[in-house]
């Protein structure tokens, strides 16, 4: 903690020990003038005793003291907030997954390249649906025979939940669902 933190405390105390001196006093303070001031022209007056300017004193070292307590709290809790949106920010940005597919095909029955769609279905960890909503769509442009196809998902999250419907001239391949962050789906056809 730096030096200052008891100067900041050091200051209400004094203003609420001159008070207490000031009201112990009250007596002896309360005859003699201490303060006349007289400013017609901006219609100010102040006329004050010893007891009352002691007072008057102990209030505003009292607010002195309250207002930079409460100014290095203010820049405690910009800290402390600027330190929450950075931790925020990290975990949204590690919480976005890309992750990268491998489709296995049956070999009897393989997807034909350059002419197979992929449709992507997301169930979100967090949602309360129970049911895959479209995500994304990847369409097969390779020109060479292969009885797996490899595809990249954006925007998913760990806990999300993936499944791949494949379709080409009328056949129809859905994956086992995965949960992230497996990356191996198992194609069967229907």
């Amino acid at each position: 903690m730096p030096l200052i933190d008891p100067i900041l405390y050091v200051l209400p105390l004094t203003g609420i020990g001159f008070i207490i001196i000031a009201l112990i006093c009250n007596k002896n303070l309360s005859d003699r003038k201490v303060i006349n001031l007289k400013l017609k022209k901006i219609g100010l007056f102040l006329i004050a005793d010893a007891f009352g300017l002691i007072v008057l004193i102990g209030i505003m070292m009292i607010g002195t003291g309250i207002y930079f307590v409460s100014q290095k709290y203010d820049s405690k809790i910009e800290s402390y907030e600027k330190k929450v949106n950075d931790q925020e920010s990290t975990i949204a940005a590690l919480s976005e997954i890309r992750v990268h597919l491998s489709l296995d095909f049956p070999p009897e029955n393989p997807a034909k390249p350059g002419s197979a769609k992929a449709k992507i279905l997301l169930k979100k960890a967090l949602s309360a649906e129970n049911a895959f909503d479209f995500h994304d769509e990847y369409v097969d442009k390779s020109d060479t025979m292969s009885m797996s196809m490899s595809l990249v998902v954006y925007e998913v999250g760990i806990g999300d939940m993936l499944r791949v419907v494949v379709e080409d001239n009328g056949k129809q391949w859905i994956s086992n669902t995965l949960r992230i962050p497996d990356n191996r789906l198992k194609m069967i056809l229907q």
